[in-house]
């Protein structure tokens, strides 16, 4: 029975979804040859698709459901509730994300202080998601008098990631990042935000 040819979207993807396997499993030293066979295809197939190692790897860190995506879906549905609960529901679902995608993202962030073409595009999605975050807190009119949006809503990013890098390996990792992300968005509340009733 002849096979049927798989389109070369569909190929791609199956190649960047075993990459991303073997990123996670193996980390930044997984070879092209492992991702080749867990995709069932020549390393030269891949290298058809994906001509460099940087550019595998970009491909893996812009994929849509990448954690840098999901990261500005969470800042872009900043709802019309308290600022504090909204602030920290969307901590809560970027902490799970982190938890959910702990390898790859900790591998991410490694290889992009190495590589200047992947510490762009993540530097470009940390802006993105603090440009979305700083705009729905002008929108509210929360932040206190004279304070830079761009720079409370990077800083609000930065503690999150910050809190991960350091802890990500620690075997209690889901409790203190949940810990934390409490934490941390009550004590960026009380600096940044406008004092109100109920916040």
């Amino acid at each position: 029975m002849a096979r049927t040819r798989m389109s070369p979207e569909r190929r791609r993807a199956q190649i960047l979804e075993a990459a991303i396997g073997c990123f996670s499993k193996h980390g930044p030293s997984a070879s092209t040859v492992e991702i080749a066979a867990a995709a069932g295809v020549s390393e030269a197939l891949i290298f058809h698709y994906f001509p460099t190692r940087n550019d595998l790897w970009l491909a893996v860190a812009t994929r849509s459901s990448s954690f840098a995506a999901r990261m500005l879906e969470f800042f872009q549905s900043f709802g019309e509730g308290p600022v504090e609960d909204e602030l920290l529901r969307i901590s809560m679902l970027f902490s799970e994300t982190l938890v959910e995608e702990l390898e790859i993202v900790a591998i991410l962030l490694g290889a992009g202080l190495r590589d200047e073409t992947l510490g762009v595009h993540i530097r470009r999605g940390h802006l993105e998601g603090a440009r979305v975050l700083a705009e729905s807190l002008r929108a509210r009119g929360a932040l206190r008098e004279g304070i830079d949006a761009e720079a409370a809503a990077l800083g609000f990013i930065g503690g999150l990631v910050l809190c991960f890098m350091v802890h990500h390996r620690e075997a209690d990792w889901e409790a203190r990042a949940r810990a934390f992300a409490s934490g941390w968005v009550r004590a960026w509340c009380r600096g940044a935000l406008e004092v109100r009733d109920g916040v």
